[in-house]
């Protein structure tokens, strides 16, 4: 696929957001759906090795949805990007606004449905939750931006900002350490709009991905 020039696709900004609202996402998921994780596949996997603890098997099932439903929506929405033959930002546009879309529905349901909804709409709600951050991490990882950034998960972030330290290079250094502190900051605003408002809990999530699809659609 030819590298993407489309300006949304070499602007930090769309990043950030993006990682920002990851931590928003893993926020709700964490305190409300059970204490699994919706962007973060790591956390989940080590989850499902964490035998011995109350409630494992609900985790467990928890954790499986939320990591088989990421790879096949990851695995669709890269194939999507690469095989296209629409623009970058025409793909880009689509993805985060089927994005955008699972997250208001999941706020919508989740505010219909009144907290704690039953065990079966919790899975609902995990497999909804993590295909929109699947979707969003194929629109970070194809960005023009330093070769493409993961915003759903940071220790590959963190291992590049050391090894750039290493190197003496500081190219991307503002940008990566902007999408750690992005990360902390929406999990931190993720948990703050549960504890003041448990009906609210996606709200931060679901505003922020409309807000990255209006950053896409307004350039």
């Amino acid at each position: 696929m030819t590298a993407p020039t489309d300006s949304h696709l070499r602007s930090p900004w769309l990043l950030l957001v993006l990682s920002f609202g990851a931590g928003a996402t893993d926020a709700f998921a964490f305190l409300s759906l059970g204490g699994i994780f919706t962007a973060n596949m790591t956390g989940n996997l080590v989850l499902v090795g964490l035998v011995g603890r109350e409630e494992y098997l609900d985790t467990l099932v928890g954790a499986a949805i939320a990591i088989a439903v990421f790879f096949v929506v990851l695995l669709a929405g890269f194939r999507y990007v690469h095989t296209s033959t629409a623009t970058p930002t025409r793909s880009t546009t689509v993805l985060l606004a089927l994005a955008a879309a699972i997250q208001v529905g999941t706020f919508a349901a989740w505010w219909i449905l009144d907290n704690p909804p039953a065990e079966v709409v919790i899975d609902v709600l995990v497999a909804l939750s993590a295909s929109a951050m699947a979707l969003q991490t194929v629109v970070a990882r194809t960005s023009a931006v330093g070769g493409g950034l993961s915003t759903t998960f940071v220790t590959g972030t963190m291992v590049n900002v050391v090894d750039d330290l290493a190197q003496g290079k500081t190219e991307y250094l503002a940008l990566r350490l902007g999408a750690i502190a992005a990360l902390v900051a929406g999990s931190f605003a993720g948990a703050v709009s549960i504890l003041l408002a448990p009906g609210l809990g996606p709200l931060v999530s679901a505003a922020t991905g409309c807000i990255a699809l209006g950053l896409v659609v307004r350039r």
